[in-house]
C-alpha cells in the first residue's frame, strides 16, 4: 500500500489559513516591534553620536565637504 502524499502549502496559504484574529495580532505585533526598534535606534544615536569624519551626520547639508577626493580626473 502506498502512502497518500500530503500537499505542501505555500507561506501565503499557511498564513491565510490562520484565524483572522491571529493574523491581526501578528500584524500588530510586527508594527510594535518595528516602532520599538526605531525608537531604540534614535536613543542609541543620541547616546553614541557619529564620530567618523567620512560618514556625514544627518544634519550636514552636503556630502562634498566630508568626502575624500580622488586624485585622477574622469574624462
Amino acid at each position: 500500500m502506498s502512502q497518500p502524499q500530503q500537499k505542501v502549502k505555500s507561506f501565503w496559504q499557511s498564513f491565510k489559513s490562520l484565524p483572522r484574529r491571529t493574523r491581526i495580532y501578528l500584524g500588530l505585533g510586527g508594527m510594535v516591534f518595528a516602532l520599538a526598534g526605531d525608537h531604540l535606534a534614535k536613543i542609541l544615536e543620541q547616546k553614541y553620536p557619529n564620530t567618523n569624519p567620512l560618514i556625514p551626520d544627518d544634519n550636514s547639508k552636503t556630502l562634498s565637504s566630508k568626502t575624500p577626493v580622488d586624485d585622477f580626473k574622469r574624462s
